[in-house]
């Protein structure tokens, strides 16, 4: 759980969405790493189509095991 491992996701959120769904523009990506429930905050901002207003959305990623 360091700054690294948060911007390391960070950068593999925005690779995929830009490989993998064309219709998406990127308006924002950001990871926190939330220490004590052991999990990342992503918040996503995406502008999909000819939409003027973006969506955007969280997401928690935790680890499986």
């Amino acid at each position: 759980m360091s700054p690294i491992t948060s911007s390391l996701i960070q950068n593999e959120i925005i690779r995929v969405i830009e490989n993998y769904e064309p219709r998406a523009t990127i308006n924002f990506v950001n990871v926190f790493s939330n220490v004590d429930d052991n999990n990342f905050n992503a918040t996503l901002s995406v502008f999909i189509g000819n939409n003027t207003q973006p969506t955007t959305f969280n997401v928690i990623l935790k680890r499986s095991r």
